[in-house]
Parts: structure tokens; sequence; C-alpha cells
């Protein structure tokens, strides 16, 4: 047995459209009508039987989320049979809100406008509740496993999290935001960055405590990243000597080939967040460009070849990558300008146009030869999940191609 499309709906359709403008269209469709929750915060995944978010008694193969990811998550137990729905939400926000900053600047469509700042707007109501309710306090920004509701109960996060929602709402601040806005996100980038310092860069994950500043180049980079903006915001001495003390771990791994390549580091998600990272760095810091730009060199070819690959570092090629590869491409393509890069960018979106492209787990996958079940990827919490975070990448990429002049409305 292997994988397959398991929707039976019309909606989504089986095909997204032939010509690239056909597809945005319906992905924009998708993640307004299907991910989009009453609250304002967009969902990771549904399931693709129902197109809706995964239910307790849908999950009949992994009760508690026993046996996989989430079995000793630490949120309330209803939850982690259904972690997956909002697993990413804080990654798919920072990621559309990107796409929906570059769409307006070559729309001006006041619904594009509304669509990012239903973001904001929402991600701002999950900091400010934990500011007022969580024990782990302002500066927390956990994965809100039951969207909007028991917030201060949720314990888990992970730094690529913090990354993507911190990028797409520094681009919003510097393009779009009010002046009220900009105001209320200073505030909550100074105090991610406060938060991280005073809890030694340590959160829980899957029943783990993790030192995320000695992990792997993704979290440097984003410390990096993080302690710049603050820098820039609000210069304190505290942010210049965090920015040294993650450096002095990092610094090395960030600007070889053997860090780019290095087991998990070797992995879309992670090598395109330090592409990004380092892009926004240089963009604050002029000062550090020539650091950045070893960095980008090194890590750009090993996200073109996981990307092409669809390899998850320590994980292997079971999920669908190509659109995260194509999407943190942009960023090193908007440091550099290297032109080469467009051919993979559009090539990625032009092969993945359908809805069975679309899933967590790639279709096609063997049930039986245990891939699968070591991912914790076989059972139906996980393994047919429609993923959110595919169609944000693919909008991304699409329209910074658009506003760059890269591809135009007919192709």
């Amino acid at each position: 047995m292997k994988t397959e499309d398991v929707c039976g709906l019309d909606y989504p359709p089986v095909s997204y459209g032939e010509k690239l403008s056909e597809a945005e269209a319906t992905i924009q469709d998708i993640l307004e009508t299907i991910f989009r929750d009453e609250s304002g915060l967009l969902m990771s995944g549904v399931n693709a039987r129902t197109m809706k978010p995964l239910r307790e008694e849908e999950v009949t193969d992994r009760k508690y989320g026993l046996g996989g990811w989430y079995e000793t998550s630490r949120i309330p137990r209803q939850y982690r049979s259904v972690g997956m729905n909002f697993e990413n939400c804080h990654q798919c926000s920072g990621k559309y809100l990107d796409g929906l900053v570059d769409k307006y600047a070559v729309t001006k469509d006041p619904k594009d406008l509304a669509n990012a700042k239903r973001i904001v707007t929402a991600t701002i109501e999950v900091w400010e509740t934990v500011t007022k309710t969580h024990i782990y306090g302002k500066g927390w920004m956990p994965k809100p496993y039951a969207g909007m509701n028991e917030i201060s109960e949720m314990y888990e996060s992970s730094v690529d999290q913090y990354a993507d929602i911190t990028l797409g709402l520094e681009k919003y601040y510097r393009e779009l935001a009010t002046p009220e806005e900009r105001v209320v996100l200073a505030e909550m980038f100074l105090s991610f960055a406060d938060w991280w310092i005073d809890h030694n860069y340590t959160t829980g994950y899957e029943g783990m405590t993790v030192w995320w500043d000695r992990v792997h180049t993704l979290a440097q980079a984003y410390f990096l990243y993080l302690f710049e903006l603050a820098y820039s915001l609000a210069p304190r001495k505290k942010y210049r000597d965090a920015f040294d003390y993650i450096f002095s771990l990092g610094g090395d791994k960030l600007v070889s080939r053997e860090g780019a390549y290095d087991g998990e580091n070797y992995n879309p998600n992670t090598s395109g967040i330090v592409i990004e990272a380092m892009s926004r760095i240089a963009r604050i810091n002029p000062g550090l460009k020539v650091f950045c730009t070893h960095c980008i060199e090194n890590y750009t070819p090993a996200l073109i070849e996981a990307g092409i690959s669809g390899n998850a570092g320590e994980l292997g090629p079971v999920f669908n990558l190509k659109l995260f590869a194509a999407k943190y491409l942009t960023h090193a393509h908007e440091f550099c300008s290297d032109d080469s890069l467009i051919k993979h960018m559009v090539e990625f979106l032009s092969t993945v146009k359908s809805r069975a492209d679309f899933y967590h787990v790639k279709r096609g996958m063997s049930l039986d030869d245990g891939v699968l079940e070591q991912a914790h990827a076989d059972k139906n919490d996980y393994r047919d999940v429609f993923w959110a975070e595919q169609h944000c990448c693919w909008l991304a990429t699409y329209w910074y191609l658009r506003r760059n002049d890269k591809i135009d409305n007919d192709l």
C-alpha cells in the first residue's frame, strides 16, 4: 500500500490550473476558505478527507498521540491526537504574510491588505493573551494547538515557529504597518529577544528540554537576526552581548559548506531560515554583509539540492519540501540578485500545482517499508493531513517573482 490522494471532494480541485496565475487564484482561495479559522489564525493542516480540522474521533490509530510526535508534548491531552491542525500555525502565518505583503505591492487590492492585517491582528492577540495569562510570561509564543482557546495551557514551541512569524511580521512592519501597529510590533520583537535571553534559549519540545542555542544553525541564525533587530529598535548592551554569544557558537558553521550539509541543516526548512535571516541581518546592519554573503553562498546550493531531492535532514525524503526551497530562494535572490536562481523557483512552482502535491507527507510513499513509521508519519493523525505551509510557500514565491518582474500575469 502507498499514500494517495484521499480527498473525494470537488474542492479543492484535483488540478489547481494550467497557468501559474490560475494556480495562484486557487491557492489564495484555499488559504482563506479552508485554512483560516474563525479567530483569524491560520491552521497548518486539515483532514484531507473532509478538508476540515482533524477531530479526536477521526484519529482512530493513534489515540492521544501515543507512539507519535505528540505523546509527551506539554499540551492538554485532548489535543495530542489533533496537533497537526495548528502545529505550524506561526510558520504558515509568517510565510503567508510575506507573500501578502508582496502581493499587495503589486495589486493594491484592499482585500490583500485586509488578509495581511488579519494575520497580524490574530498574532498580536495570541501574544497579548500570553502576556496576560501564561506563566511563561511576555514574549513566549506557544504553538496554539487549540486555536485562540486555552493558550495559557500551551507549553510547546520551536525556533522555526518564532523565526517565520518574526520574519513575516518584520516585513509587514517595514512596508505596511500603521504607526500604531509599529509600536505594538516593536514591543513584540523586543519581548521575543528578552524571553529567549531570560530563558537561556530553552523550551520544552515533545517532552524534552531543548537548548536551542546549541542545536543547529537554524536557531543560531534566527537568534543573530532577532538580536540584531532588537538592537536596531533599542540599542541595549544585552542584545549586543547576546549576539556575540550566539556568534561564538555558530559563526563557523554558518559560513562553511560543511555546516550547510551537516545533518538536520541539510533540510529546506533549516537552510532556508538561515538564508532569510542572513538577508535580513545584512539589511539591518550592512557592516555584517560580508559574513552574511559567505553564509548565503554556502547554504543556497544545499537548499536547492535538498529541495529537489525532498531531503528533510535525518528524516529523509518523506515530506513535500520543494516549495520550502522555492520560498527561501526568494531571499537568496533578494540578497544577491543572481537570476540563475529564478529557474529553480519557476520550476518548483510549475511542477507543484495539483492537490496531491500539497499533503505534508508525499503521495506514493510506501506504507509497508517502515520509512513512514520511522518518521512517525504512518498514522492518520499525520499521514493524510492536507498542509497549509506548502500553499503559503507557493503564494509567497509567486508574488516575489511578480513583484520583481521575473514572471508576468500570463504565465
